[in-house]
């Protein structure tokens, strides 16, 4: 099993991105009337949450990113591999990078898989004819 940073994966990715939608979404009933107070809270709590979350992530960015070079110069050195180069600072931050928008790519196709699989089965239910 791999192990990645926590909250990264699709499921925190994800979850940061209803988040995001979530006060747009309530606006958008605002200007319908359909609004609460109850919902704002909600959203209000989420976004306090998803500030959270946020921080962590960079936190755990910024700590990788300055363990890395010394944690692999270490770890060769345990190993005897001195003359390896080490992970520079512009590696490590490529990788983090990299890993951040290979994530938010699944993301937004399984997000668009399953609002494509949504729009056929609402054509599809409303292409049935009725029955009494």
């Amino acid at each position: 099993m791999i192990a990645g940073l926590p909250i990264t994966g699709i499921g925190g990715m994800f979850y940061l991105l209803l988040a995001f939608c979530m006060p747009f979404i309530e606006f958008w009933r605002l200007l319908r009337g359909r609004s609460s107070r109850q919902a704002w809270a909600v959203i209000g709590r989420q976004m306090l949450v998803q500030t959270g979350v946020l921080t962590a992530i960079g936190a755990q960015a910024a700590l990788i990113h300055w363990l890395s070079p010394s944690a692999a110069q270490r770890s060769q050195e345990f190993l005897g591999m001195n003359n390896v180069e080490n992970f520079s600072q512009s590696q490590t931050a490529g990788l983090i990078a990299g890993t951040t928008i290979f994530a938010l790519a699944t993301l937004i196709c399984v997000s668009l898989l399953v609002y494509s699989l949504r729009l056929y089965f609402q054509i599809k239910r409303s292409m049935r004819p009725a029955t009494l």
